[in-house]
């Protein structure tokens, strides 16, 4: 009888140890993150598919290059599945910086401004290379529909790859000045942010 109580005790004592590794184990996973809705001001992402907001940060501030005013409202460092489509694969999990901002370009249409989505950049820690925008999954960026958009909320998103969300502990906005034939109109712009 001593014997089957033992086993009994041991039988327990290992389901507990395997319940506390398979906790910790989860831990870091998409269950403990935010996920994000659908609409606007969550870059659409939502809709998308299935992510989560790993790291964000607030109210950072307005800037200026040239005669582009940029007012950065949120910065989300995402992961998550997309739904399945031609584009991207349903098992694979996918990491974004995203910055929800407005920018609006002074001027008028056809005055040889030229700025896109060529000009906006990541870079991860201090490391290079530099990571440039997604395309697919952020606004059209173009001088034609930036001008007057200031009170337009955009999604600047770029894909870091292999990167770990966890490691990252700043990321610098870089937009390149728009350009006047082919010259640049100012200085770049450079905007650091920090996740504690």
């Amino acid at each position: 009888m001593k014997l089957i109580y033992k086993l009994l005790a041991i039988s327990l004592l290992m389901i507990v140890i395997t319940a506390c590794a398979e906790t910790d184990d989860m831990e870091g996973t998409t269950e403990s993150f935010e996920m994000i809705g659908e609409g606007r001001e969550n870059g659409w992402w939502g809709e998308w598919g299935e992510f989560y907001r790993v790291e964000n940060a607030d109210d950072l501030g307005e800037y200026q290059t040239g005669p582009l005013n940029v007012v950065i409202e949120e910065v989300q460092l995402l992961k998550g599945h997309f739904d399945a489509n031609e584009y991207t694969s349903e098992e694979t999990e996918y990491k974004y910086a995203n910055f929800l901002m407005k920018m609006d370009l002074e001027g008028e249409i056809g005055d040889g401004i030229e700025f896109d989505h060529h000009y906006p950049k990541l870079r991860i820690n201090e490391e290079e290379p530099l990571i440039n925008m997604d395309e697919l999954f952020s606004s059209a960026l173009y001088s034609y529909n930036l001008r007057g958009a200031s009170d337009t909320l955009i999604s600047v998103s770029f894909e870091l790859g292999d990167v770990s969300l966890e490691d990252i502990e700043k990321v610098t906005f870089i937009v390149h000045s728009p350009e006047y034939e082919g010259e640049p109109m100012s200085e770049d712009l450079e905007v650091d942010v920090s996740f504690e």
